[in-house]
């Protein structure tokens, strides 16, 4: 008769992949496409709302990224950087195109990079309220 030898699963177990060089890489992508896609929209629509279609449109791309990257919690890295930097071609108006492009790209790599590296938290109730204060935080350092 076979004999079925079973192996115990520890619940608190964490991969310890953590792709930081495709996190940072797929991080700029997101700021050039933000940055291209409400560059083109906006000469059909107001800058701002050009800008937050671009948001929302490099978020869905970057939850999909994420998802096959095998980051933690994807839905919650794309949501909090998306309302972290929800209006961002309105801050980089005025500058030198490839200023606001290098500023884009680099906003979104620091966001990327850190909302997904919190999400490696155990625990989802420090993670949430972790989140929200580092959101409103850089909501709060983004108005000055």
């Amino acid at each position: 008769m076979a004999r079925v030898i079973g192996r115990e699963i520890d619940s608190d177990t964490i991969i310890d992949y953590y792709p930081t060089g495709k996190i940072v890489a797929y991080g700029i992508l997101a700021g050039v496409l933000v940055w291209l896609f409400g560059t083109w929209a906006s000469q059909y629509m107001a800058l701002g709302l050009a800008g937050n279609l671009a948001t929302i449109m490099v978020g869905i791309i970057m939850t999909a990224v994420l998802i096959w990257l095998r980051v933690s919690r994807p839905l919650l890295v794309v949501i909090s950087v998306s309302l972290v930097l929800w209006g961002m071609l309105e801050w980089i108006r005025g500058i030198d195109w490839r200023l606001a492009l290098a500023f884009s790209a680099l906003l979104y790599l620091i966001s990327y990079l850190l909302f997904s590296w919190l999400s490696r938290q155990k625990n989802t109730l420090i993670l949430l309220i972790l989140t929200v204060v580092v959101v409103i935080l850089m909501r709060l350092v983004s108005s000055l």
